[in-house]
């Protein structure tokens, strides 16, 4: 169901309906507003016009006569075509939050290897130093994602002197990270 999701309208077009129809242009928006948006959508999008019974009179109106708008309900992405719709759900669990989190920690993690001057195929001892709950439950829920992405062979918990160190700010949480050759 379309309506759990989003709000359509079909509402007329009066710039080209006026000159095209005249006082017929009011009876055909208030037969639009009763009608079954999604039928004529369909009808519109396959057809390219359609039939519209309004006060006795029938008109034809075609797709620019008509403005179609999708409001989104909230939470929700719709992209509608004829009588099919797609419904994304925009809500962030925290599963997202924190499968989001691990990815900006291995994106830092790759980075910091390249501002190092690692060779590719170098593998690693890694340290996060962090107060952030989310970022500390991003490592600890997907550690075996983060350690193959960046070639962790070693999490440890001080760096050593030869370590590169660097604070970052992972969406907004601060932590530090130091990466050092094996």
């Amino acid at each position: 169901d379309l309506d759990a999701f989003a709000q359509v309208t079909l509402k007329p077009n009066f710039k080209v309906l006026g000159p095209k129809y005249g006082k017929g242009v009011q009876a055909i928006a208030k037969t639009l507003a009763t009608a079954d948006t999604m039928q004529i959508k369909a009808e519109l999008e396959e057809n390219g016009s359609l039939q519209v019974e309004a006060s006795g009179e029938t008109y034809t109106l075609e797709e620019s006569d008509i403005d179609v708008q999708t409001q989104n309900r909230e939470g929700f992405f719709v992209e509608v075509d004829a009588k099919k719709f797609v419904a994304l759900s925009t809500e962030l669990t925290h599963e997202l939050l924190l499968e989001g989190m691990a990815r900006e920690l291995v994106n830092k993690i790759q980075n910091m290897r390249k501002e190092a001057d690692f060779n590719v195929s170098d593998r690693i001892k890694l340290s996060l130093n962090t107060e952030s709950k989310i970022v500390a439950e991003a490592f600890d829920t997907h550690q075996e994602y983060i350690l193959s992405e960046t070639l962790t062979i070693e999490v440890i918990k001080s760096p050593s002197e030869n370590a590169f160190s660097l604070d970052q700010n992972l969406n907004g949480e601060p932590a530090v990270l130091s990466v050092e050759q094996v």
